[in-house]
């Protein structure tokens, strides 16, 4: 007589949903020591702090990952920095 619900997730979707929620708290709050410079959560340079790449990025660098790790898939197409750069 039980019910069967499906509430399983994919752990990418809960990645993307723990950045997205990220990106969206830090995006409210202004960080900076003076006036001519300001802290940004743009981590790859492409100007944009997107959830997918820069939140990723954010992510992954938190739970210890480094080099290919890190960077393999979260760096936006339109990022100006090299692998490295980013890291």
């Amino acid at each position: 007589m039980g019910l069967n619900h499906d509430y399983s997730f994919s752990a990418k979707r809960c990645l993307y949903i723990l950045c997205i929620l990220v990106l969206a708290s830090f995006s409210q709050i202004t960080l900076s020591n003076d006036s001519t410079s300001e802290i940004t959560w743009d981590l790859d340079g492409n100007n944009k702090a997107d959830a997918l790449t820069d939140g990723m990025l954010l992510i992954r660098y938190t739970f210890g990952l480094r080099g290919a790790s890190l960077t393999d898939g979260a760096i936006a197409l339109d990022s100006p920095f090299s692998d490295l750069e980013v890291e």
